[in-house]
């Protein structure tokens, strides 16, 4: 059995070894921006869960599905994207995340008119 031997590298000149950590710097600050740009004003994977649960609510609500049923939840989805930006920009300020509370006042505001709200004896 012949082991192979190793070459050793030759140790880095002071010249490389800055060229090194300047890379590694440059690539670490990269890193950073693209967190800092994706982070963006609204939360991407959050925003997709808001929309997706609203869909689904407003969605399956109506017994009867149709083309106004479609037209209702894509209004509501539409609404949650405005309401998902508006409570990051207000709540961000006291650090507080909005997390699915868009998603609850979208579904507030759309399935409150579907709801009879008064008693079967007082309706004409």
């Amino acid at each position: 059995m012949a082991m192979e031997q190793r070459t050793r590298r030759r140790p880095l000149t002071r010249q490389e070894q800055l060229v090194l950590q300047e890379r590694k710097q440059l690539r670490r600050e990269k890193m950073e921006q693209s967190r800092e740009l994706a982070k963006g004003p609204i939360d991407l994977p959050f925003c997709l869960l808001v929309l997706l649960l609203t869909a689904i609510g407003l969605g399956t609500t109506f017994y009867n599905p149709n083309w106004r049923v479609v037209c209702y939840t894509f209004l509501g989805t539409v609404f949650t994207v405005v309401a998902q930006g508006a409570l990051n920009v207000l709540l961000n300020v006291y650090g507080i995340p909005t997390l699915t509370f868009p998603f609850v006042v979208a579904a507030w505001i759309f399935l409150l008119p579907n709801i009879d709200l008064l008693p079967k004896n007082y309706q004409s």
